[in-house]
């Protein structure tokens, strides 16, 4: 039996901003980045993004990593991507409670329909669900074409 080569050309290509916008707002879920010292961790979460600004609502369960290591993070990495599509979208900035908005943070999260709920464990009690927002600092979007 022969054998033959499969040749293909790899190239990235930078997302408009149209294209950020138009994608993030297709998409629902994405991975959370946190750290604390040189520990790491990243889950998934649902989001809504509006005007620029992603909406998160998170739930957390007593002794929750995710709830302590936001307590730790300055900086966290949200990462929205797409195997179908290669196309992935990457945003560096603060995580903060909109303290005082809460109701309208709550309607913008409540508006994307199509959010799964991907924090919800069904044999630990939700201690306490918690609003945050992220105003990216960097924005950047990549789409991978290849050609055979």
């Amino acid at each position: 039996m022969g054998s033959f080569t499969f040749m293909y050309i790899m190239t990235t290509i930078e997302l408009s901003d149209y294209e950020i916008d138009e994608f993030l707002h297709s998409q629902c879920v994405g991975v959370l980045s946190l750290s604390s010292e040189s520990d790491s961790y990243a889950v998934p979460v649902s989001y809504t993004f509006d005007s620029g600004v992603f909406y998160f609502h998170l739930l957390n369960c007593e002794n929750s990593d995710k709830q302590q290591f936001i307590e730790n993070t300055d900086i966290v990495t949200f990462t929205v991507f797409e195997e179908e599509s290669h196309k992935s979208v990457i945003c560096r900035g603060e995580l903060e409670e909109p303290e005082g908005r809460e109701f309208e943070v709550g309607a913008r999260v409540s508006e994307n329909s199509t959010m799964p709920t991907l924090d919800v464990y069904p044999n630990d009690s939700v201690v306490e669900d918690r609003f945050f927002i992220l105003t990216p600092d960097t924005l950047e979007g990549r789409h991978l074409q290849m050609k055979f």
